[in-house]
């Protein structure tokens, strides 16, 4: 904490130097998101990213999700196990990932596009994310680029694929720079992020919900009270 230099103090020619360098990092994850999905984006409307098992189903969740308004009683009835109610609670609801999806689907008017290009966009996203968070600590733009190419395109997602849940981990990083952005200014709005950014992703992914929060509580003993913040 405390290693990123104030913008203020850095020299306009290094600062726009260093702006065209995050420009340049950043489109490297859209580059390497596109290559990775190039079949995908290839046949967006028609196919589906990887099989046609739990993909049809989230595609299915999302789908409900961009055209009901969340938390009323009709968006609880999933139409699945009938007659039971509320059925939307034996699933995960994925609003989180919604906040991307649904709005490509009230562009495209497809579903199975805003599914496909979700999922392209998740590799790109959460390596941004983790490249502010390396920014944040660091000052660094080699270093976060590192950082964000591990955090997003690690072999353990292309494992995942069929979750799209489990790739839908953007927020995570931005939960954690929130809370070292806060300890390190003490503004508010920098707590606000984190609480929006681990509410998201809690709401993405029930299995994020709680890993994320061990790790919260991990990281408030280590930097809040063995520090004696």
């Amino acid at each position: 904490m405390g290693l990123a230099r104030p913008i203020d103090s850095v020299p306009g020619g290094l600062l726009v130097r260093r702006r065209w360098q995050v420009a340049a990092c950043l489109g490297i994850y859209i580059l390497a998101s596109v290559v990775m999905g190039r079949e995908v984006l290839a046949h967006l409307g028609d196919s589906i990213a990887n099989d046609a098992g739990d993909p049809i189903l989230t595609t299915t969740i999302l789908h409900w999700v961009a055209t009901h308004l969340p938390y009323t009683d009709a968006w609880y009835q999933f139409p699945i196990f009938y007659p039971s109610r509320d059925t939307l609670t034996f699933s995960e609801h994925l609003l989180g990932v919604s906040v991307v999806a649904a709005p490509i689907e009230w562009v495209t008017g497809s579903p199975v596009i805003a599914y496909n290009l979700t999922l392209i966009a998740s590799f790109a996203l959460s390596a941004a994310a983790m490249f502010a968070f390396g920014w944040r600590l660091t000052g660094n733009v080699p270093a976060s680029f590192i950082a964000g190419l591990a955090y997003g395109f690690a072999p353990y997602r292309i494992s995942q694929l069929p979750h799209i849940q489990m790739e839908a981990v953007w927020y995570a990083p931005l939960a954690l720079l929130g809370l070292h952005a806060y300890l390190d200014t003490g503004r508010r709005r920098w707590l606000a992020l984190y609480g929006a950014a681990w509410m998201l992703q809690g709401a993405a992914n029930g299995y994020a919900l709680v890993f994320l929060s061990v790790l919260i509580g991990i990281w408030v003993l280590w930097f809040v009270v063995a520090a004696r913040r």
